[in-house]
Parts: C-alpha cells; sequence; structure tokens
C-alpha cells in the first residue's frame, strides 16, 4: 500500500515464491511528494516505510554513502540519516557489503572485535555466502531504519565482489581455492540484486548496475559502476567504464539539460598523491590506501590516465556545471590549498 496525501494510490495482492524477493514497480507518483508504504502477509503486517519522489524543480537534497563494514562498527551514520526528513535521495556509492572473512589476509584491514563477528565466518565466494551476508547486514537496525526512511539508489564497488577487483579476478581471489572468477562473480551479483532496492535488470553477467538519473531540470546524476567493466591494459586499452557506460557518462556531462550534472563514482576521481610532497606524504597516502609505493592509487581513477583525461576534456569542452562525490576513501581530509 502507498500513501501520498492520505490518499491510497496503490494497493493489491501478489505472490512471492519464498525464494524470490519481492520487488514492485508503483507508477501515478507525483514528484516531490512523501509516501508511506507497507505489506500485509501471513504472519502479520510489517513495518511501514517512506520515500520522498524526485522534484521536477527547485533544490534537490542528495546524501551520498559508502563503505560499511559490519565487523568494524556500528551503522550510527544510518541512524542519524533515517531521522532526517529533508533528504529527496541517497546515493550509496558501494562497499554496501564487505565480502572478507572475520580474519582476512595481511592485505585487508581486521575487523575490531566489537561482537559483529560477520556471517559466515569466511570469505563470501558462493551466492549462499553473499546471500548469507546482505542477510547479516538487513538485520541491522541502523540499517533498517534507514531503508524505511529513505529512497536509495546504490552502485557497488569491489567488496561486494571481492577486494581490488576488475571484469576478470581480484587480487585477492584464488581460482584453486574459490573457483572460476565469473562464477564468483555472478554469485556476487545476484546477491547484489536480491536484496538491493533496484529494478535494473538482465541475466548473469549481463546486470547492468550503472545508470542514470535524472532529477527533472534540476540535476542528472551518472551513477557508476567502475568495477564490472574495468579492464587492465595499457594507455587507451586501459577501461573502468567499458564502451557502453562511457557513453552514458560523456552524454550526461556533455549534453543534460538538468542545471546540474553529477559524477557518481565509487572510487575517487581526483589523484591525492603528488611527488612533490616528499616521501613521508607519500609513505602517509599508502598507508590510507590512498597512494601507492609508485604514486597515485592505482585502483582508483589514477590507474586509467588517458579514460580520466577524456571524461575531464569532455567537462571542460561542455562548459555546463558539473561535480564529482567519491566513495571508497575512510578518512577525513583538511586541504590547505586547492588540488590541481
Amino acid at each position: 500500500e502507498v500513501r501520498g496525501a492520505r490518499d491510497v494510490v496503490a494497493s493489491g495482492t501478489v505472490e512471492v515464491p519464498a525464494d524470490k524477493p519481492l520487488k514492485l514497480h508503483v507508477e501515478c507518483l507525483l514528484p516531490s511528494s512523501e509516501y508511506e508504504y507497507s505489506f500485509s502477509l501471513a504472519c502479520g503486517a510489517s513495518a511501514s516505510g517512506t520515500f520522498r519522489t524526485l522534484p521536477e524543480s527547485g533544490p534537490v537534497r542528495m546524501a551520498v554513502l559508502s563503505c560499511a563494514k559490519y565487523n568494524a562498527g556500528h551503522f550510527i551514520a544510518y541512524r542519524h540519516l533515517a531521522r532526517r526528513n529533508d533528504v529527496d535521495l541517497v546515493l550509496h556509492l558501494g562497499d554496501y557489503i564487505y565480502e572478507t572473512a572475520n580474519r582476512p589476509p595481511g592485505s585487508q584491514t581486521p575487523g575490531m572485535g566489537i561482537g559483529r563477528d560477520f556471517e559466515p565466518d569466511g570469505e563470501c565466494s558462493t551466492f549462499e555466502d553473499y546471500d548469507r551476508r546482505y542477510r547479516q547486514y538487513r538485520m541491522d537496525p541502523d540499517l533498517q531504519a534507514l531503508h524505511r526512511s529513505h529512497a536509495m539508489w546504490a552502485t557497488v564497488d569491489d567488496h561486494e565482489f571481492a577486494d581490488n577487483c576488475w571484469s576478470e579476478g581480484s587480487s585477492e581471489h584464488e581460482e584453486g581455492r574459490d573457483g572460476p572468477w565469473i562464477s564468483r562473480y555472478r554469485a556476487a551479483l545476484a546477491a547484489w540484486h536480491r536484496w538491493m532496492p533496484t529494478l535494473r535488470g538482465g541475466s548473469g553477467s549481463d546486470q547492468i548496475v550503472w545508470a542514470r538519473i535524472d532529477c527533472g531540470e534540476v540535476l542528472s546524476i551518472a551513477l557508476l559502476d567502475l568495477r564490472s567493466h574495468r579492464r587492465i591494459g595499457r594507455g587507451a586499452d586501459s577501461t573502468t567504464l567499458g564502451d557502453a557506460q562511457r557513453a552514458m557518462l560523456i552524454e550526461t556531462v556533455s549534453a543534460s539539460r538538468s542545471a546540474w550534472r553529477c559524477v557518481a563514482s565509487p572510487v575517487l576521481f581526483t589523484p591525492l598523491a603528488d611527488p612533490s610532497l616528499g616521501p613521508g606524504s607519500a609513505n602517509a597516502l599508502k598507508t590510507l590506501k590512498l597512494g601507492s609505493k609508485a604514486g597515485p592509487d592505482p585502483d582508483g581513477w589514477a590507474g586509467f590516465p588517458v579514460e580520466r583525461s577524456h571524461v575531464l576534456d569532455e567537462i571542460a569542452a561542455s562548459g555546463l556545471r558539473t561535480f564529482v562525490v567519491s566513495g571508497d576513501s575512510h578518512v577525513a581530509l583538511h586541504l590547505r590549498a586547492p588540488l590541481s
């Protein structure tokens, strides 16, 4: 049941197989309106939820989230965001879950021992593993409150699959232990589509995660997936976008008629490493996973300089107002001077 202005605008009955998620497409919703919804089941009624539809004009206020490691802390930020009533849209830029084990390899950060051990205990590699991990996350009361309070558009980063992954593998994936990469990738993506609030579809490895979101005349958002289509090569042969997604991004930043354009990137767009900063700063950035021993972080956009320059050229040529929001970084930075 969906309510707007105290009027029932949609209701109905649907039979859902026990092993399938319930996802509904509701039409006839008005812009800039708040709606309430709930479900009645054989075992009782669900708690009600609310969301706001996007405005056609006027300001858009969005919240940007990323990187929620269940065994490393409590989801207090989710709790506070759920209490706000002035948010039109929540963007989750990936690492909604972490696939890692409670006792991860030395290349990853261990849990904090706060009584929130991962389920399953080991690293996720099968559909059942990822499904169980999402189920554990969704039992968290603060995450439940967030989803009950706001609409969310989400994308993926690496930990929905495996650490530092690309289209053909991951730095932590071992076929002898984890099986073929494509099987693991499809299992992880199927679990993501099952649990996340999205109607984006497809089948197998062709399921689309990236999307363009148009908020009337105010804002157009290019919500990116920088893992599924990532190919490591040399120069122009390297891509983190793939052809179809790159075309969508370029069209959004160069031809959208909205007042503003937003590039929603799961990883940092601006490289923070600078040779002039000296070895101390370089080591600090490496410790924070914002750089490497050789310089910029190769896992971010800095690892794809030709494609990044192409996107920047298109933004500059358009003369339109564009900004970038990025996830992946686990630190707060105070910049004394603007980055070049």
